[in-house]
């Protein structure tokens, strides 16, 4: 028997053995909390610094946090996401999910940033190309109602994102 023939099996003989492990993980362990900011602003990697309005923190799991910024870049076809992603303990994730909606739960937060991405969508939110992603050192937090994200990459170049929350 080839490999593939014997996955389907091997995936429903430990659904038999294990069913609890199926939902181990909950629901409340995924979703996005969306939000359009009117006094928000990014720098990008080559510099550009802009405006931005829709501001998401997308929790994909129970110790994985991406915060994204979007808004206008330097030519006006295209629109830039700027994001960060933040691994921590699952306690410290300051999203509360049910059903993939999400509420931030707390009013004061802190996480490491480990790496960081840019990506230019159309104004449908398609995107155009691939986009760039590289490991960075840096924070993001949540502090009296302002979500802050600076991260330095390894050339040195500073990516930032502030937006009120």
């Amino acid at each position: 028997m080839t490999i593939d023939r014997l996955l389907p099996l091997l995936v429903l003989a430990i659904s038999l053995i294990a069913p609890g492990t199926a939902a181990a993980q909950p629901l409340s362990a995924v979703g996005r909390f969306k939000t359009f900011s009117s006094n928000c602003r990014y720098t990008l990697s080559e510099g550009h610094e802009g405006p931005c309005g829709l501001v998401e923190l997308t929790r994909r799991g129970p110790a994985v946090l991406s915060l994204r910024f979007t808004g206008s870049g330097p030519d006006d076809s295209a629109n830039h996401q700027l994001t960060f992603v933040v691994i921590g303990p699952a306690k410290t994730i300051p999203l509360h999910c049910e059903g993939g909606r999400c509420q931030l739960s707390a009013s004061e937060w802190r996480g490491e940033v480990s790496s960081a991405s840019e990506g230019r969508v159309d104004p449908i939110g398609l995107a155009m190309g691939v986009p760039q992603a590289w490991p960075v050192q840096g924070s993001c937090q949540i502090q009296r109602g302002q979500l802050q994200c600076e991260a330095q990459l390894q050339d040195g170049a500073m990516l930032r994102g502030v937006a009120a929350l």
